[in-house]
């Protein structure tokens, strides 16, 4: 979908009725429809954001180019040491919102200034690419969470957005 050729409304459609809780029926185009656009613009934009503070920097892309389930390498977190020394990440997990988690294999390391990207489908792992393996997206396009935590438990790192609202990217720095 070009961004540019939709139209975009001023007015969000009126309510028919309610049908009950959550659930609003709407004439022609739903209001979500109405923003999608500007939402898909703003959230293009908070995606590719890092984390302003800490050491370590995330980075998501959860709407890769095209439908999602045909561009599964597309969906990927880039996480940036912004440290001086070499970061570990063994054993360490990145999660979502519901849990669907990959961890890091053993002597999985980033060095000063580096980054590595975790890809959500399939492929061979090399030093700076590494797969999820899955056969379905894992971020969601319009809201989620993605959770850097070490192999305590410890959050380390964590990206949310919700709806077009924009981004909150934090690192805990170390």
């Amino acid at each position: 979908m070009e961004i540019a050729d939709s139209p975009v409304r001023t007015r969000a459609p009126r309510p028919l009725r309610s049908r009950g809780r959550g659930s609003t029926h709407y004439r022609g185009r739903t209001p979500g429809a109405a923003l999608l656009p500007i939402a898909l613009a703003m959230l293009a934009v908070a995606l590719v954001s890092p984390a302003a503070d800490g050491q370590i920097r995330l980075r998501v892309v959860a709407d890769p180019p095209g439908p999602d389930e045909d561009n599964l390498n597309g969906e990927v977190v880039t996480i940036t040491n912004q440290r001086t020394v070499p970061l570990d990440l063994s054993g360490w997990y990145l999660c979502d919102a519901v849990a669907h988690c990959y961890t890091f294999p053993d002597g999985t390391r980033v060095g000063p200034g580096a980054a590595i990207r975790v890809h959500t489908g399939s492929g061979r792992d090399t030093l700076v690419d590494l797969y999820m393996g899955r056969s379905r997206p894992v971020w969601d396009d319009w809201a989620d969470m993605t959770t850097l935590r070490d192999s305590e438990g410890v959050r380390q790192a964590r990206c949310l957005w919700d709806r077009g609202r924009g981004i909150n990217c934090r690192s805990t720095a170390r």
